[in-house]
């Protein structure tokens, strides 16, 4: 039996994280990502279980196509919550990821990145994005 994905994302979806504006582009997103979630390095959007059963991946990390700029809107608008699908292991910050300046603890050397819960991963590439902000800032004032 071949499982169609874009029917089952209409029936399995969970109604859509604050940072969407409505049901219809939270519908488009999940779709695009499962249509691409057998290449390499793709999450899944929906998971099959040995049975054949459907599910929807409540870890899905819907943040990963976020732009920095949606980001810090959404902060802005009190609309940013990564942990929309699941329970929320660790509130975000006050001022938003981009205002943390806590460092994820070290890496081991068997732990991968796609092992870190998504706060972690969340917190490391925030960092690199205000690194590079911050640069080009530097940048743009010295010309």
């Amino acid at each position: 039996m071949r499982l169609n994905l874009s029917d089952a994302v209409d029936d399995l979806a969970p109604p859509p994280p604050p940072c969407f504006f409505n049901r219809s582009s939270w519908m488009l997103y999940l779709k695009s990502a499962a249509a691409a979630q057998n290449h390499k390095g793709s999450q899944p959007v929906i998971i099959v279980a040995a049975d054949g059963e459907p599910a929807f991946n409540t870890r899905l990390n819907y943040c990963a196509d976020c732009t920095q700029a949606k980001s810090l809107e959404m902060q802005g608008k009190g609309r940013c919550n990564p942990y929309h699908l699941s329970d929320d292991p660790e509130p975000v910050p006050a001022g938003g990821w981009q205002a943390s300046d806590t460092a994820a603890p070290p890496r081991t050397k068997t732990q991968q990145a796609q092992d870190l819960p998504v706060s972690q991963a969340l917190r490391w590439q925030d960092a690199f994005e205000r690194l590079v902000t911050h640069l080009l800032a530097l940048g743009a004032r010295t010309v």
